[in-house]
């Protein structure tokens, strides 16, 4: 794999800072997106599904209306990574509603309106956005054992907007604080921000008409900075002698994270480098990021992710404001190869990007990049109308080889071989042309008319994915030659016969004596074709063998014994006392093979 992960940073103008990885040593990695997703890349190694974990620190007493303090700092992560901290808070049995925490950091405070059981819950993510099992814990709220001197008004939960030039952040609902003290003292409010929320000259807190009223009017204003968070409002009693009491009102200001689209998904389309053997294929996509609260995006991260293509295989890219770009290669060198470009089992390719907002908080997309492929399309070529076939004894096939034309992959794919149904549905791939195997298994008895004569047949030809959408039909003629039969001489020099009655019609007729005679026949097949010799004699007689199976150029060793016959209207040529029939599956070819010399009347 060959991926990385770049960041960039984007204030109000964009920069951008792009990062890109050589390629790791074996079972190494020099970047996260080296990593199946889940894991990242440590000291050079990809650590697997090391997921962060949460943990809650113990409460004491908690009394309703208290200040309490929500301590996840023991939370860990394996690779150091730790970003949000997600606090969440229900109601077990308590009347009341319980806290909301806008804060993300490792410890949280937090004020219980009423007594009850409640549940607290703590998940933590990396940067990556890897979340832990949330880690809960349950807190029993007394009710006040104090009368207090200060109560504090309820807390109040709001979202923020940033707009503006200069941009500017505040609040979406108006903070009114209300608090009430006991007689004789004076009330005065105080802020404590969020952690990692400093007042500064960017970030601001101000009370109208002051902080010396019980209700004053609250308004939180950062300059394009991180606002979101827990802000913590003190009301404390006052008398001569220094504070005497205080209550807190609790003001989250909630986050949203960025959304980030993206635009113009493939699937792509590649190419086939021939002289490098090489799948090449590259794009761009349009993304965009927003964030829902006007939020100024600081930084944009990606990671270049494919699993399941390979080690040689390379999937990189860049990204700026508006399109992220990538490029793959795949060496070619077996057909299995074809499928780590696409369609393979647990192929990923896909680009991964991270937007963070002025708060610190992340929001991501995945653009899963997808290689296209167009079919082979005919071309001009070679269409053969009638070939030979011949028998394929390795295979015991009937076999003829069909030039069937020629293709273009609009790719420059090469065109594999394939195999598909019918006589002729084996395609043999030279280069772009395509030759058509056409075969017939033989199994028992010769069956060369199961595959010559006139046969049409379809040439789906294809590249390593799919096959032509246009597809030629073929015609053509399978030749076949018939078997050759050459018997030897028999074995005897005289047949007798009486001539005993002439007609009108022909000459005469004869009656012939019987006789035994062995005959060596020689069977041949110009296609190599398996042969199937049958011998014949007249009623009466009988033969060695009744059928053979030969392979071509084997002989057949038969003996006749010919039974006595009536030859009707001799005319004077030699009878044709015994035959031997031979076919290769097409209709039998017949040669005699009884004694050729002329018959010998007794009595003349």
């Amino acid at each position: 794999m060959s991926t990385h992960r770049a960041p960039f940073l984007l204030a109000l103008s964009l920069s951008l800072f792009l990062g890109c990885a050589e390629r790791p040593p074996a079972h190494g990695c020099s970047s996260d997106g080296q990593c199946p997703v889940g894991s990242r890349c440590t000291k050079g190694v990809c650590a697997g599904g090391t997921r962060p974990s949460a943990s809650l620190a113990p409460l004491g007493n908690v009394e309703e209306f208290a200040l309490v303090q929500l301590d996840g700092s023991r939370s860990a992560d394996p690779e150091g990574d730790l970003v949000e901290h997600r606090w969440s808070i229900r109601s077990v049995d308590a009347p009341c509603p319980p806290p909301e925490v806008a804060s993300r950091e490792p410890v949280a405070q937090v004020r219980f309106g009423c007594a009850g059981r409640y549940e607290v819950s703590l998940t933590v993510a990396d940067s990556l956005g890897l979340p832990s099992d949330p880690a809960r814990m349950e807190v029993t709220v007394r009710a006040s054992t104090a009368s207090p001197i200060v109560v504090a008004g309820a807390d109040i939960a709001t979202d923020h907007r940033c707009a503006g030039r200069p941009i500017v952040c505040r609040p979406t609902t108006a903070i009114q604080l209300a608090a009430t003290a006991a007689s004789g003292v004076t009330l005065r409010w105080t802020v404590q921000p969020p952690a990692e929320r400093a007042l500064d000259a960017s970030r601001r807190v101000t009370f109208s008409p002051s902080p010396s009223v019980a209700t004053p009017t609250v308004d939180i204003v950062t300059d394009g900075t991180a606002i979101s968070g827990d802000w913590i409002f003190r009301a404390e009693a006052v008398d001569a002698y220094g504070v005497v009491g205080a209550a807190h009102t609790r003001v989250s200001v909630r986050n949203r994270p960025p959304v980030v689209t993206f635009t113009g998904l493939g699937p792509f389309e590649h190419t086939f480098d021939a002289q490098e053997s090489v799948f090449r294929s590259s794009g761009a996509v349009a993304w965009s990021v927003v964030d829902p609260d006007g939020d100024p995006i600081v930084e944009v991260s990606g990671v270049w992710r494919h699993l399941g293509d390979g080690d040689a295989s390379l999937f990189d890219g860049d990204f700026d404001g508006s399109t992220v770009t990538f490029t793959v290669a795949v060496p070619y060198l077996v057909r299995e190869d074809a499928a780590k470009l696409r369609g393979g089992d647990g192929l990923l390719r896909q680009i991964e990007l991270y937007a963070l907002d002025a708060n610190r908080t992340v929001g991501s997309v995945d653009i899963p990049i997808v290689v296209g492929n167009r079919p082979p399309v005919p071309a001009d070529g070679t269409v053969d109308t009638s070939v030979p076939h011949r028998f394929d004894a390795a295979r015991s096939l009937y076999v003829a080889y069909v030039r069937a034309g020629s293709f273009v992959d609009p790719d420059g794919d090469p065109i594999v071989d394939s195999t598909g149904p019918g006589l002729c549905g084996t395609l043999l791939a030279r280069g772009n042309d395509v030759t058509a195997e056409c075969a017939f298994p033989f199994v028992d008895r010769p069956a060369t008319n199961e595959l010559v004569g006139i046969r049409t047949f379809p040439v789906a030809a294809r590249d390593p994915w799919d096959a032509a959408t246009a597809v030629p039909i073929r015609t053509v003629e399978i030749r076949n030659s018939a078997p050759v039969v050459a018997p030897a001489p028999p074995s005897v020099a005289e047949i007798n016969a009486d001539l005993f009655l002439m007609m009108d019609s022909c000459r005469a007729d004869a009656y012939v004596n019987g006789v035994e005679f062995d005959v060596s026949v020689a069977v041949s097949d110009p296609d190599g074709d398996p042969v199937l010799a049958t011998p014949t004699t007249s009623p009466g007689g009988s033969i060695s063998a009744t059928a053979l199976l030969l392979t071509a150029g084997a002989t057949a060793n038969l003996h006749f014994v010919q039974a006595p016959f009536l030859w009707h209207c001799f005319k004077g040529n030699e009878p044709p006392i015994s035959m031997v029939w031979a076919s290769d599956g097409t209709p039998p070819v017949g040669v005699g093979v009884g004694p050729t010399p002329k018959l010998a009347f007794r009595g003349f």
